[in-house]
């Protein structure tokens, strides 16, 4: 397929979107806040220790098992004390905002198969406002 070239115009405006944002300074400020919590060795181990209670406590859930009212607070504790550490707050956040980026292209690219042409912005947002899903979600 054409689009699949480095000579098509689908490629050069995709290349030059990537650009654009790897150069805006919130997204450089966005992969700077994931760097710095991979070289954080307290917040990537209270992450692990945090994910695997959190797993714990879907399986039970899923097997519709009564949950131990400990464990709960045991893991709500550590979700506050995992928040409170300014880099991994930082890294949460930079995490949504890199998911909703990616679901802002999907949904916009998403829309432009299923019409044939560009959508409004305001058509994104209102899929983001209205929680809906599109082919790409």
């Amino acid at each position: 397929m054409k689009f699949f070239s480095e000579n098509s115009p689908a490629f050069f405006y995709l290349k030059g979107l990537c650009e654009v944002l790897a150069s805006d300074p919130e997204f450089k400020e966005m992969r700077q806040n994931l760097s710095d919590f991979k070289k954080d060795e307290l917040a990537v181990k209270q992450l692990e220790v945090l994910t695997a209670m959190g797993n714990v406590i879907r399986a039970k859930q899923k097997r519709k098992e009564e949950l131990i009212p400990k464990e709960v607070e045991e893991f709500e504790n550590l979700r506050i004390e995992f928040l409170s550490n300014p880099v991994a707050a930082a890294y949460v956040d930079s995490q949504e905002q890199f998911v909703n980026l990616r679901k802002f292209i999907g949904h916009f690219i998403s829309k432009t198969i299923e019409k044939g042409d560009p959508p409004q912005l305001q058509e994104i947002l209102n899929i983001f406002e209205g929680n809906q899903h599109c082919g790409n979600c």
